[in-house]
């Protein structure tokens, strides 16, 4: 009976132990402005990268990402993938006090969502979790101190990959990657653009991104760098050093940066020293640089004037891709017919070719290209992914800028699978890249037994 009244007045009194934690955090300058700063809300970016203010002591949670929302209400931090909230309540000279807010008990089936704040009160859009990617749209209830959810006319399954916030019109623009649902076995293969409606609940499907920016998207290693800027209407997204893009999802329009100086704030940097904290408020960008002990909050102004106008729209309607399907089919049939006339010679001239070019060309592997192989393939006998830094350290460029890393990376691992398709006359890569489940910004890397086998038959150690 005692265990049984113990259990009972454990589950009463939970909710208000969650709700009464509290942390004391260091004052920095970026928390320190977002906590003082007259404006009542300050529309915050996805973080550049995991980023951990409280210190959560539960292991499961203590890795958790923590992000920040500003509202008329107050400073907030919600702990990716779990719904959990602490609120900014007092501070002191150099500490501010943060807490918990909600009785959240389950967990797991939100990470990577869009958190944001609509007319004061906190909402989750999407996210990752129990085996799918979802389109649910919740809202915190202060009535209760739980989250609770609202009503869509259609679930679009999202997370916090590329978005833009526009609260003055009650829109949210999201773009939805490729997927697989786990639980309905549906399949996506385009990069879908919606409209949020936040007035009416309402869930508008634009269209697509189109091949030219749904090219980068999937060249682009890691997941891009995206700054939400409400002043200028858009977001600005960094691909790459050669591309970067405010996109206006309202308008349909695209623009490219051409302001040096704001570029190099992403690229160029040696010891990849990234900004953090990226955000915009009245026409600035405001940031921090991880290896600035001082944890100063640094600025730069940015204006339309920043961008040239590209002469393309980046979303492509379903009626423009439905015509474009109709041409490529009819395209297609005629040249199946002649297709099937050049087959034949064709095949007996490829042949040829292939015999030219690998007696012409040195497709055997280098020293260094062995050495990864057999690295990699050592790790992969014992079912273990290799990493990016572990794939750098192999190279022997872990000192370079990230730059330069990612460009050996890439030309490296593109001539092997090129190289391996020459000499096995095998129409697949060797070298598999496989998402990190810690991080799906991030990219691991195995080579199958079927290729390792092929390669351990012409090569010894």
């Amino acid at each position: 009976m005692n265990k049984i009244l113990l259990c009972i007045l454990f589950g009463l009194l939970l909710p208000i132990f969650c709700i009464s934690q509290t942390y004391w955090i260091p004052k920095t300058d970026y928390i320190n402005f977002l906590y003082n700063h007259p404006k009542s809300e300050i529309i915050l970016s996805r973080p550049t990268t995991i980023q951990r203010y409280l210190p959560i002591l539960e292991p499961h949670l203590k890795n958790y990402n923590q992000n920040f929302i500003k509202n008329k209400k107050g400073l907030f931090i919600l702990l990716d993938g779990t719904g959990q909230i602490y609120k900014a309540t007092s501070e002191n000279k150099n500490q501010i006090a943060f807490t918990r807010q909600d009785s959240t008990y389950f967990i797991g089936y939100n990470g990577e969502n869009i958190n944001f704040s609509y007319e004061d009160t906190l909402y989750s859009l999407g996210g990752v979790g129990f085996w799918r990617v979802n389109g649910q749209l919740r809202y915190f209830s202060e009535a209760i101190s739980e989250w609770n959810i609202t009503k869509l006319n259609k679930e679009n399954p999202v997370t916090n990959y590329l978005f833009n916030y526009l609260p003055a019109k009650s829109s949210l623009y999201f773009v939805s990657r490729p997927f697989d649902d786990a639980a309905t076995f549906e399949k996506t293969t385009a990069y879908t653009i919606t409209q949020l409606d936040l007035k009416k609940k309402k869930n508008i499907k634009l269209g697509y991104l189109n091949k030219r920016f749904a090219d980068l998207c999937i060249k682009t290693e890691t997941i891009p760098i995206c700054i939400n800027l409400a002043s200028l209407n858009g977001t600005l997204i960094y691909f790459n050093t050669e591309e970067q893009y405010l996109l206006n999802f309202e308008n349909n329009l695209a623009y490219k940066l051409n302001n040096p100086q704001i570029i190099d704030l992403f690229f160029r940097k040696s010891g990849g020293n990234i900004p953090i904290n990226a955000f915009e408020l009245n026409n600035r960008i405001y940031f921090q640089f991880p290896s600035d002990t001082s944890n100063s909050l640094k600025s730069i102004p940015i204006s339309i004037n920043d961008f040239a106008k590209e002469p393309i729209e980046f979303i492509e309607s379903e009626d423009t891709s439905n015509r474009y399907l109709i041409i490529a089919l009819l395209s297609a049939l005629v040249l199946i017919g002649g297709g099937y006339i050049l087959k034949v010679v064709y095949k007996k001239y490829s042949d040829a070719k292939k015999i030219n070019e690998s007696t012409s060309v040195n497709i055997d592997f280098n020293e260094q290209e062995k050495n990864l192989i057999n690295f990699l393939i050592e790790k992969s006998n014992i079912n273990t992914l290799v990493s990016v830094e572990e794939l750098n350290f192999s190279l022997g460029i872990s000192k370079k800028t990230l730059e330069i890393q990612k460009r050996t990376r890439t030309e490296t691992i593109h001539r092997i699978n090129h190289k391996f398709r020459l000499k096995y006359d095998i129409d697949k890569d060797f070298i598999d890249r496989v998402r990190a489940e810690e991080d799906k910004r991030y990219y691991n890397y195995i080579i199958n037994k079927e290729n390792a086998n092929l390669y351990k038959e012409r090569y010894k150690k």
